[in-house]
């Protein structure tokens, strides 16, 4: 027993060594590139962790969520990131908004999105080190170390390994509603464009807002679909009186395999 376990850790030791080392190797060849204005993102580790370099590989100049969350944005208007991660989408979409709540509870990933900022120089972000849900409360979410992706554990099914491997977790969740109340005092006359990038956990994040939603700001809400929870949202968005965005009733959208779109009548009306 006492074998296996010293083994593993060799184990875990080589892994941890090829990922700095693929790290640098991926980092020098990151650092001659720039993507949608962003010329540098730090955490060495983490830019090596993942075979698909989701984070910066995603949101190249022809994403289309990015081409569609362009388009609804205006530089009076808010942008708040929901499961920020690292910031790629924060930091891009902070040259065209007022200003960015960047939300991100895993400490690790909150680090990285502080640092990467502040390397970018940008002034108009808000970075705020904490979870999102229906009501205020601590939180258990998996903590893969230099992780592309964490999940609130109570609404994800860990059937991969690397999940079961790491600790968890446990963070302050608060609501947006308790949020605006209390400290972000969104004016209604701002227009509010929301990302919610949860891991299946944007119902609960929903649930959260709907004093928020039903208010009468202009707001458009883009959040990661699968096929779990799309007809809860769907359900949910629908009874908030939202419609669905898509190429149909919105000129210029672009088909957004990931992601699913919906605006009240105030931010339609705006855009007519």
């Amino acid at each position: 027993m006492k074998e296996n376990t010293i083994l593993k850790k060799i184990k875990n030791r080589i892994k941890l060594c090829i990922f700095k080392f693929a790290s640098h190797i991926r980092y020098i060849s990151f650092s001659f590139l720039e993507s949608n204005g962003i010329k540098n993102i730090g955490n060495l580790l983490f830019i090596s962790n993942f075979k698909y370099n989701y984070q910066i590989i995603k949101f190249t100049k022809n994403d289309p969520t990015i081409l569609n969350l362009k388009k609804f944005v205006s530089k009076d208007s808010i942008f708040i990131d929901i499961g920020a991660n690292i910031g790629i989408v924060t930091l891009i979409i902070s040259k065209f908004v007022d200003k960015v709540y960047s939300f991100e509870p895993v400490i690790s990933s909150y680090i990285n999105l502080c640092r990467n900022i502040e390397i970018n120089n940008v002034k108009n972000i808000i970075p705020i080190n904490i979870a999102l849900s229906d009501k205020c409360s601590l939180l258990e979410i998996t903590n893969i170390p230099y992780g592309e992706t964490n999940k609130v554990v109570k609404t994800h099914i860990l059937n991969n390994e690397i999940c079961r491997e790491y600790d968890f977790l446990n963070v302050f969740a608060s609501t947006l509603d308790n949020l605006n109340k209390y400290y972000l005092h969104l004016k209604k006359n701002k227009k509010i464009i929301i990302k919610i990038d949860t891991e299946s956990h944007e119902l609960y994040v929903l649930n959260g807002a709907k004093s928020f939603l039903i208010s009468s700001c202009p707001i458009l809400v883009c959040m990661e679909q699968n096929p779990r929870t799309k007809k809860e949202l769907i359900e949910f968005m629908i009874s908030l009186k939202f419609k669905k965005i898509d190429g149909y009733n919105f000129k210029g959208f672009v088909k957004d395999e990931e992601n699913i779109y919906f605006a009240n009548d105030y931010f339609l009306k705006e855009k007519k």
